[in-house]
């Protein structure tokens, strides 16, 4: 929200609004697991457990009854919601949220939809969203002049917000295809995980309920807060410490570079990804753009990105003359994004 800080209407009075328990406004249903082995590629979404686009892991072909659109879907592990406009089916634990007694738009469901996930963030593998949970949400909302919630102030909300990031959006490409090095990466040559990194699991089986909070990061398959679900002090005695200045890539593909030295948890849920080269924080975060684009629609709860899988993964960099990653031109990239970025967000 930091891009559009400076328009009036971005900071939301919530004085006036109203605390509503979710299964109050919503139907929450549960869905039947669909196995998407079975289906043949078509033009229905397969909504399950993934935190990526739009809960959707494919598109398969079915003549099967399918979910009823305009609902949000909510993945158990992933504690993400989505959107769904059109006509779907699901894997295992995916439930579908309806609005009582009118139709849920986009702009209401993207409203809702920020809200959920913000509750989201408390959520993860060993601790899942579960329907029971999802009901017993307590969501604050504007409302109307009869204490109901105001879905035409929500609609406005999104409207204005898309008009703000759209001119945003549109000021920041302009600024990063005029900065320096430009926008686009000359990519030349692919290589393979395993020629980059070592991947490695993490031993042992640290439990949160089992350590002491500290200053030593615990990462677990989680979409924020660079993956860290706490910070502890010792590990249980069998888990081994990290070194910072790697990549974790957890179950579902998610990416993130790791600066500092962490823990990990174990049964394969996070990969580690130790460099053969010597990297620094802008290729980090440089491989995290780009693998997060890779997996983003490979990898769910049902198809994990385990340890064999990611190591055969494809990646392309820029090279120079000898087939070797251009790590200069790479660091030169996200330093150069820097600056109208900040530009952009700061003014």
């Amino acid at each position: 929200m930091a891009i559009i800080k400076k328009n009036a209407f971005a900071v939301l009075n919530v004085s006036t609004w109203k605390m509503f328990k979710l299964s109050d406004l919503f139907d929450v249903k549960c869905s039947k697991y669909h196995d998407p082995k079975k289906y043949d590629n078509g033009d229905v979404p397969y909504i399950a457990r993934t935190t990526f686009n739009n809960g959707e892991i494919k598109r398969v072909s079915t003549t099967e009854e399918l979910y009823p659109a305009n609902c949000l879907t909510v993945g158990a592990e992933s504690a993400k919601a989505f959107y769904q406009k059109n006509p779907f089916i699901t894997g295992n634990k995916t439930y579908r949220i309806y609005l009582k007694n009118r139709k849920l738009n986009e702009k209401v469901a993207l409203f809702i939809a920020t809200l959920l996930n913000k509750e989201g963030e408390k959520y993860n593998y060993s601790n899942a969203f579960v329907a029971e949970k999802i009901e017993n949400t307590v969501l604050c909302l504007p409302v109307d002049t009869k204490g109901n919630p105001d879905w035409n102030y929500m609609e406005n909300y999104i409207d204005k917000l898309y008009s703000c990031i759209k001119s945003s959006v549109e000021t920041l490409l302009s600024m990063v295809h005029n900065s320096k090095g430009g926008a686009i990466v000359d990519v030349k040559s692919s290589f393979y995980i395993k020629e980059l990194f070592d991947v490695q699991l993490a031993k042992g089986d640290i439990q949160l309920k089992k350590v002491d909070l500290g200053n030593i990061p615990l990462v677990a398959p989680i979409m924020t807060n660079n993956g860290i679900v706490a910070n502890i002090k010792d590990g249980d005695g069998i888990s081994e410490i990290f070194n910072g200045k790697c990549l974790t890539v957890d179950m579902f593909g998610k990416t993130y570079y790791q600066e500092n030295n962490f823990y990990a948890v174990s049964h394969g849920h996070v990969n580690i990804l130790l460099p053969k080269f010597e990297i620094n924080k802008e290729i980090g975060l440089f491989f995290c753009s780009v693998l997060n684009k890779l997996l983003a629609e490979k990898y769910s709860f049902s198809v994990m990105c385990i340890k064999s899988k990611i190591k055969e993964e494809k990646i392309f960099l820029p090279t120079s003359n000898n087939r070797t990653p251009d790590w200069g031109y790479i660091t030169d990239f996200i330093e150069n994004l820097y600056v109208p970025i900040k530009k952009c967000v700061i003014g």
